[in-house]
């Protein structure tokens, strides 16, 4: 009679699995001989998936065409081990490739869930998302970049459970004042700037103080109730197209909507902007309202909601940045 790990290593069924046309894209590609690759590939049904494709490298092979990023495909594979073996694929079509920013961008939000979506984890409403996200990119539409980049790192979140609820205080759970200011402050949530003040000084209740924990110190907060002061200020109206323009000087256009700013932008949004996220990223068409009500941002509000996005993702990516990121901060320092 076979005991322990040799029943564990003989009773799995001989019979592979086998996956076939299961729309997909890739999101990374890395070099595992001479002739093959191994792939990080996101599936509509069955979420991150890694699989080698044999002889995707060569001149002439079927693969080789094919296996691009942000191109819809459609997979056929099998295995029941981590990595699989794709056995076919078949490029969809639908739209051309990304240029320019919006290809970076491509490879900002490829990274984004690399980083946060765990492997086999499947999220159908996410990968839908991604795809529209994708198509919009490869249309060329360059002004649409920083609000499309912000939505879809909120509804990334939030379909992940990794983002608060947006109409309220995290801490106390009381409703957000619509002239008042917040900040979505990693890990804590999303908390009023005078809270933040309060609790960097130790004075209210037994909230923590910020300087004590290495998120924010007491001259961070300062500034950050200041900035807020002359933000509040500044409420002069704009068109549709003004705001949907970048926000940073031409040639940075990709930096503003990757979130590449410096880390002294960090301040608080008001109220009723964070209301209207909440709705949007709620509502029964969340890209469509969500790109509406970033879209209409004033461009210190983009600088806001920017940065803290920006730490955010940073948070619950580790701690580590992203590389896509940090490449576009090298290029534009050049």
């Amino acid at each position: 009679m076979k005991r322990g790990c040799a029943v564990l290593a003989t009773s799995k069924s001989q019979s592979k699995t086998r996956i076939a046309d299961e729309p997909a894209f890739v999101l990374h590609r890395y070099d595992w001989s001479e002739s093959s690759l191994v792939l990080d590939v996101f599936t509509r049904h069955h979420g991150r998936v890694a699989l080698v494709a044999k002889g995707a490298k060569r001149p002439h092979s079927n693969l080789r065409p094919v296996l691009m990023p942000l191109q819809p495909l459609e997979l056929n594979f099998s295995g029941e081990q981590e990595v699989r073996t794709l056995t076919a694929a078949q490029w969809l079509g639908g739209h051309v490739f990304p240029q320019g920013d919006s290809l970076l961008a491509g490879f900002y939000l490829n990274e984004l869930i690399l980083k946060l979506m765990a492997r086999e984890d499947p999220h159908e409403h996410l990968f839908d998302l991604y795809a529209h996200v994708v198509k919009i990119l490869a249309s060329g539409l360059e002004p649409t970049l920083w609000p499309l980049m912000r939505s879809f790192e909120l509804l990334l979140l939030k379909g992940l459970g990794l983002l608060p609820n947006l109409d309220a205080q995290s801490g106390n759970l009381q409703p957000l004042e619509r002239d008042a200011q917040y900040t979505l402050l990693a890990p804590l949530g999303l908390m009023s700037l005078q809270e933040s003040s309060h609790a960097s000084s130790g004075s209210e209740g037994n909230a923590q103080p910020l300087a004590t924990t290495g998120l924010l110190s007491r001259p961070a907060v300062e500034a950050m109730a200041t900035r807020s002061e002359a933000f509040s200020a500044s409420s002069a109206p704009h068109a549709l197209m003004k705001a949907l323009s970048p926000p940073i000087a031409r040639g940075s256009a990709w930096a503003s909507a990757a979130g590449v700013v410096g880390a002294g932008h960090l301040h608080g949004l008001a109220g009723e902007h964070w209301q209207a996220l909440a709705v949007a990223v709620n509502s029964p068409q969340p890209l469509t309202q969500t790109l509406r009500v970033c879209a209409e941002m004033h461009a210190l509000e983009r600088t806001s909601l920017q940065s803290q996005l920006r730490a955010w993702l940073t948070h619950h990516c580790g701690g580590v940045g992203l590389k896509t990121r940090q490449f576009m901060v090298d290029i534009h320092a050049l």
